[in-house]
């Protein structure tokens, strides 16, 4: 009695030890069927609750939230993204006027 439950919680756990990769795979079609079905059913019921929308092409000024303001005008990123740029480019060509001659 005791031997036949022994092997009965060794037989179970040897499946789950050892499992059968061909059936796993097998499954991987289903798998992917049930993923594509619950991501359909959340975007239709994101779309069922999404609420109205403007109809019609309507022009809306933007504007910023409340205490943000914008700073002035600064050409400090575009220095900036030329100097990386050379920097990289004199990495990558040696860095010497020698290999731009030829």
């Amino acid at each position: 009695m005791i031997e036949d439950v022994w092997t009965g919680i060794l037989d179970l756990t040897s499946k789950l030890v050892i499992p059968d990769w061909g059936a796993l795979v097998a499954l991987i079609p289903v798998a992917l069927l049930v993923l594509i079905a619950l991501w359909l059913a959340r975007t239709a019921l994101r779309f069922a609750t999404a609420g109205p929308t403007r109809r019609g092409k309507q022009r809306i000024t933007p504007q910023p939230p409340a205490g943000v303001h914008a700073g002035p005008v600064s050409f400090a990123p575009i220095f900036g993204a030329v100097g990386t740029f050379l920097l990289l480019w004199g990495l990558v060509s040696g860095g010497s006027p020698s290999c731009w001659a030829s």
